[in-house]
């Protein structure tokens, strides 16, 4: 699995409401919401892109103040997934 850390240098902003409109203007869509369970508070979530196959995944884990982008090597798609991975990446951190 590959993790990008995301560096949160704004702690006034909602990181939730962050990851949701840059996710949304990149044109991923949410296909699960939950938490990990050794990050117990967390917020995980799966993102797809249209009916490509891949899937991106973003945990935000509050109790830390850490967010970081993740993806498995055997679910990238056809590459999209890192183009992705790293476009968010970008956004997020000019964002927060």
């Amino acid at each position: 699995m590959t993790n990008i850390e995301i560096a949160l240098k704004n702690q006034f902003l909602d990181v939730e409401e962050v990851v949701k409109e840059a996710t949304s203007l990149l044109g991923l869509t949410i296909s699960m919401l939950g938490t990990l369970s050794s990050y117990p508070g967390s917020k995980h979530w799966h993102f797809k892109s249209g009916k490509k196959s891949g899937t991106l995944e973003v945990t935000w884990y509050p109790r830390e103040n850490r967010l970081w982008i993740s993806y498995h090597e055997n679910r990238i798609g056809d590459g999209w997934v890192k183009d992705q991975a790293l476009d968010l990446g970008e956004m997020l951190e000019r964002r927060l």
